[in-house]
Order: C-alpha cells, then sequence, then structure tokens
C-alpha cells in the first residue's frame, strides 16, 4: 500500500510538471509519449516493489539484517531502484523515439 502511494505520488508530480511546463512555456507534449510510459512505470515499480520487500522480509527473519544495519540496506535498496528506474527511463524515452519516427504518429514537436 506504501509503494502504491508512492507511485501516485510521483505519477502526480509528474503529471504536474507537465501541465506547469505546458501552461509556462506553451508546449505541446504528446499524450502518446506519457500514455506509453505510464504502464511500464507502473509495472517496474510493483515488480521492483516486491522484489525489494521480499529481499528485506527474508534477510530479516533468518536475521541477517541487524537494526544496526537497517538504514545501509534501505538506502542500497533505494539507490538501486533509482539507478534501475533512470535506466529503464531512458530506454523507453529513446524506444518511444523511434516508435514515432517509424510510425510518424504525434508529428508534433515534443
Amino acid at each position: 500500500m506504501i509503494s502504491s502511494t508512492i507511485s501516485q505520488f510521483i505519477i502526480q508530480k509528474f503529471t504536474d510538471i507537465s501541465s506547469n511546463v505546458v501552461a509556462n512555456l506553451h508546449l505541446s507534449i504528446s499524450t502518446g509519449l506519457i500514455v506509453g510510459l505510464i504502464p511500464i512505470i507502473s509495472g517496474s515499480a510493483g515488480n521492483a516493489g516486491s522484489q525489494s520487500s521480499t529481499t528485506i522480509t527474508r534477510s530479516a527473519a533468518i536475521g541477517e539484517i541487524s537494526s544496526k544495519s537497517l538504514f545501509k540496506v534501505l538506502k542500497k535498496e533505494f539507490l538501486v531502484g533509482l539507478v534501475i528506474g533512470a535506466i529503464m527511463f531512458f530506454a523507453n524515452v529513446i524506444r518511444l523515439i523511434f516508435y514515432f519516427l517509424i510510425f510518424n504518429e504525434g508529428s508534433q514537436v515534443w
């Protein structure tokens, strides 16, 4: 439930930033770009959250994580998730650019 709340917060902030850019700079962001990324973001967030929580719960259950090392483990899991998320973001933006170039959809300049 916490991961879905965080995902909702991130998507809402992304939407707010996008609407501010459009309103202030009069740019047109292709809806297809955002729509193409939302399922990937939500699926990746769900998978990453499940794996992290399972790993930490298992480690805590068998005694691999002490209360002293908990912050270090959480920091490491967060950084790994951040790096993987950034890689997936850039890979999908490149994928969508090629898609729109090939199929000539969303002919507006992003």
